[in-house]
Protein backbone atom coordinates (compact mmCIF):
# COMPACT_ATOMS: atom_id res chain seq x y z
CA UNK A 1 0.00 0.00 0.00
CA UNK A 2 1.48 3.70 -0.68
CA UNK A 3 -0.74 5.90 1.14
CA UNK A 4 -0.54 9.60 1.19
CA UNK A 5 -0.84 11.80 4.30
CA UNK A 6 0.42 15.53 3.09
CA UNK A 7 0.74 16.51 6.56
CA UNK A 8 2.84 19.52 7.90
CA UNK A 9 3.42 19.29 11.62
CA UNK A 10 4.91 22.09 13.72
CA UNK A 11 6.59 21.10 16.97
CA UNK A 12 8.30 23.15 19.30
CA UNK A 13 11.21 21.00 21.13
CA UNK A 14 13.60 22.90 23.46
CA UNK A 15 17.47 22.44 22.92
CA UNK A 16 20.79 24.49 23.76
CA UNK A 17 21.91 24.29 19.79
CA UNK A 18 21.69 21.82 16.97
CA UNK A 19 23.96 19.48 18.29
CA UNK A 20 22.04 18.69 20.97
CA UNK A 21 19.03 18.31 18.78
CA UNK A 22 17.86 15.03 19.78
CA UNK A 23 16.36 12.83 17.21
CA UNK A 24 13.01 12.56 15.20
CA UNK A 25 11.44 9.94 15.87
CA UNK A 26 8.24 9.27 13.14
CA UNK A 27 5.74 6.18 13.88
CA UNK A 28 3.62 4.87 11.51
CA UNK A 29 0.21 3.98 12.96
CA UNK A 30 -3.33 1.93 11.17
CA UNK A 31 -6.51 3.34 12.78
CA UNK A 32 -9.62 0.50 12.51
CA UNK A 33 -12.76 1.77 13.23
CA UNK A 34 -15.28 -1.81 13.98
CA UNK A 35 -18.58 -1.83 13.10
CA UNK A 36 -19.46 -0.73 17.00
CA UNK A 37 -17.71 2.82 15.63
CA UNK A 38 -14.70 2.03 17.66
CA UNK A 39 -11.41 2.93 17.19
CA UNK A 40 -8.50 1.01 17.59
CA UNK A 41 -4.73 1.80 16.60
CA UNK A 42 -2.01 -0.48 15.76
CA UNK A 43 1.77 0.49 15.43
CA UNK A 44 3.39 -0.42 12.18
CA UNK A 45 6.74 1.14 11.95
CA UNK A 46 9.11 3.92 13.80
CA UNK A 47 11.85 5.70 11.85
CA UNK A 48 14.38 7.12 14.19
CA UNK A 49 16.38 10.21 12.20
CA UNK A 50 19.30 11.53 14.20
CA UNK A 51 20.03 14.96 13.70
CA UNK A 52 23.20 14.41 11.53
CA UNK A 53 21.22 12.53 9.00
CA UNK A 54 18.44 14.89 8.42
CA UNK A 55 18.41 17.27 5.45
CA UNK A 56 17.46 20.62 6.92
CA UNK A 57 17.69 24.06 7.01
CA UNK A 58 18.47 25.49 10.02
CA UNK A 59 17.17 29.37 10.63
CA UNK A 60 20.29 31.03 10.11
CA UNK A 61 20.36 29.12 6.25
CA UNK A 62 16.94 30.93 5.66
CA UNK A 63 18.18 34.59 7.22
CA UNK A 64 21.00 34.06 4.49
CA UNK A 65 18.81 33.20 1.64
CA UNK A 66 16.39 35.63 1.70
CA UNK A 67 18.87 38.22 1.91
CA UNK A 68 20.29 36.77 -1.49
CA UNK A 69 16.84 35.29 -2.67
CA UNK A 70 14.09 36.91 -1.07
CA UNK A 71 12.52 33.20 -0.44
CA UNK A 72 12.10 30.77 2.32
CA UNK A 73 14.09 27.88 1.59
CA UNK A 74 12.14 24.57 1.40
CA UNK A 75 14.33 21.52 1.27
CA UNK A 76 13.56 18.46 -1.21
CA UNK A 77 11.86 15.59 0.92
CA UNK A 78 14.18 12.78 1.30
CA UNK A 79 13.52 9.08 1.85
CA UNK A 80 13.87 7.68 5.64
CA UNK A 81 13.75 4.12 6.03
CA UNK A 82 10.85 2.69 8.78
CA UNK A 83 11.76 -0.47 11.11
CA UNK A 84 8.98 -2.43 12.55
CA UNK A 85 12.08 -3.27 15.55
CA UNK A 86 15.38 -2.43 16.39
CA UNK A 87 17.89 -4.63 14.54
CA UNK A 88 14.72 -5.53 12.41
CA UNK A 89 14.68 -4.99 8.24
CA UNK A 90 13.73 -1.64 6.73
CA UNK A 91 9.61 -2.46 6.75
CA UNK A 92 8.89 0.66 4.40
CA UNK A 93 10.02 4.31 3.72
CA UNK A 94 8.47 7.77 5.08
CA UNK A 95 9.38 10.91 2.86
CA UNK A 96 9.88 13.85 4.60
CA UNK A 97 11.58 17.58 4.99
CA UNK A 98 12.49 18.92 7.97
CA UNK A 99 12.69 23.07 8.70
CA UNK A 100 15.03 24.02 12.31
CA UNK A 101 14.39 27.46 12.89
Amino acid sequence: MNPLFYETLTVTVEALGIDQFPPMILDCHDQDIDWKGRRSWDFLSRAIIPIEKLDYTSNEQNLTMKKQDNCDAINEPKWYKMHTGKGMPSSGEVLASFAIV
